[in-house]
């Protein structure tokens, strides 16, 4: 299993299981496929709100979530700060189009270790799912990370 905060995978092998939270459900299910394409990563499915979230990462045995900061239903701001609290080995990366700096502020302030643009290219934003949760080089297809 993936340690939050290692910086070295006890076990190269395993693979970073991701819980995509978007209220798109076609660009959900597009980073779930992008995900599943990457060696050292896999999705763990799709949410299409923050409602459940805390349950879903439990039952699915997520290792990281990409959570979109606007949707409806349950504030993603304040569903990050729960999860946060409720599993703190569960990276939380912020998966918005707005980045500017009051937003990255405010989802680093309610717990997430990252925000990553939506305007980013798909090896873009790989690249920085993997520099947030601190994947060794020996695991990154590229040995770039």
């Amino acid at each position: 299993m993936v340690e939050r905060h290692s910086q070295s995978n006890p076990n190269p092998a395993a693979r970073l299981r991701i819980l995509c939270v978007d209220d798109h459900a076609d660009f959900a299910q597009l980073w779930s496929s992008i995900l599943d394409g990457e060696p050292d990563m896999e999705s763990v499915g799709t949410l299409p709100n923050a409602d459940h979230l805390e349950e879903e990462c439990r039952t699915r045995g997520t290792h990281a979530v990409l959570v979109d900061l606007t949707m409806p239903g349950r504030n993603p701001i304040e569903a990050i700060d729960s999860l946060r609290r409720s599993a703190p080995g569960i990276w939380i990366i912020a998966f918005s189009g707005y980045d500017d700096a009051a937003m990255v502020a405010t989802a680093k302030a309610a717990g997430a270790h990252g925000l990553i643009s939506k305007s980013l290219d798909p090896q873009g934003v790989i690249d920085r799912i993997r520099r947030i949760v601190a994947l060794p080089a020996a695991v990154a297809p590229t040995g770039d990370a």
